[in-house]
């Protein structure tokens, strides 16, 4: 039998202070940065490395997150009942509320997004900057690309939705939801599907695909497998692959993909049987 050795190292990162929570402690993975909420008489505030914040009333809970080269960091905090963001020490509010479990930041710590609301209007909060108001962000907003590199979102005013990718619209829609939004493995498409009058139309990156009587759950297959999704037609379901559709069924369900062959299994009901496709 192999002979396992395991080694371990410590490295100080910082000299803890008084009051830390460390629940919300938040590591770089290279171990370079440290940040986390010290509670106090006066309030609450963040330390990143030994370097304490602004004293606020409360830090929202999962808070701080640090990006992966430790480069960004961003936290939501109330104050005086009013909401705050705070990106890499700036300070964005006050609003009236925060989005739960906002704000995020893309995997390649370019963008720190938020969802805020103030005076009866939602805003996106990008790095810093406000975009909106909208009288409604569609919710789950924003989905982020696998690469970490781009985000998508859907508002609206008063109409139908409209769909942006990294700000740049690309639908526009009568219903979506979050769950019919999708982004490709290296981030370079994207693909949506929502309700206009009585049909469901099929978006690939800002151009319409195609049409059906209804359609859900985008995926994009591995390699050059192309965009797969779930269509009805004349009352029956089936798989669209790219420019394949498989045999039509009383319902479809869940499918997964074959990283190998490019092809997907799926659910398929006929009658009262389900079974594997």
């Amino acid at each position: 039998v192999p002979k396992v050795v395991i080694r371990t190292s410590e490295t100080s990162l910082a000299n803890a202070m008084d009051g830390i929570d460390w629940s919300s402690a938040s590591v770089t993975a290279d171990g370079s940065r440290i940040a986390y909420v010290v509670r106090e008489d006066r309030g609450s505030r963040v330390v990143v490395d030994d370097k304490p914040g602004e004293f606020f009333d409360q830090i929202e809970p999962g808070y701080p997150i640090l990006s992966t080269d430790g480069e960004r960091i961003a936290y939501a905090a109330m104050r005086d009942q009013q909401w705050f963001v705070v990106t890499d020490g700036e300070i964005s509010g006050p609003y009236d509320s925060v989005q739960l479990g906002h704000p995020v930041m893309t995997a390649d710590g370019s963008n720190v997004i938020c969802i805020v609301c103030k005076e009866g209007s939602q805003f996106l909060l990008v790095n810093g900057t406000e975009v909106g108001g909208y009288e409604e962000i569609l919710n789950g907003s924003p989905i982020l690309s696998p690469s970490g590199k781009h985000y998508a979102y859907a508002t609206r005013n008063q109409g139908p939705w409209t769909v942006y990718v990294d700000g740049e619209e690309v639908a526009s829609l009568d219903e979506v939801v979050i769950e019919d939004m999708a982004f490709s493995a290296d981030g370079t498409q994207f693909a949506c599907i929502g309700k206009r009058g009585d049909s469901a139309v099929v978006y690939l990156d800002n151009q319409q695909l195609a049409s059906h009587e209804n359609a859900r759950r985008p995926l994009f297959l591995p390699g050059e497998g192309g965009l797969c999704y779930q269509a009805q037609d004349a009352k029956k379901w089936s798989i669209v692959v790219g420019s394949e559709r498989s045999a039509r069924f009383d319902d479809v369900g869940d499918f997964v993909a074959d990283p190998v062959k490019s092809s997907v299994a799926f659910w398929a009901k006929e009658g009262q049987t389900w079974r594997v496709v």
